[in-house]
């Protein structure tokens, strides 16, 4: 492969899987909140997933 092939390669790769970053914080804040609060059911994870969903809004509108 040549140089131009493997940096394409690396940049279609983080591109791939760039999206993954705001979920995997979400989901850690939303296990920090159910841990600190002893909460349980689905009003629980649904605050850590609307906070996930609105950094990546966030991210997103900034990143356009």
């Amino acid at each position: 492969m040549n140089d131009l092939a493997t940096r394409r390669f690396l940049g279609g790769l983080l591109l791939a899987w760039v999206p993954w970053i705001p979920t995997l914080v979400g989901l850690g804040y939303a296990f920090r909140g159910i841990s600190s609060q002893k909460a349980t059911g689905v009003g629980a994870v649904a605050g850590g997933v609307a906070e996930s969903l609105v950094l990546w809004g966030l991210l997103s509108m900034i990143a356009c």
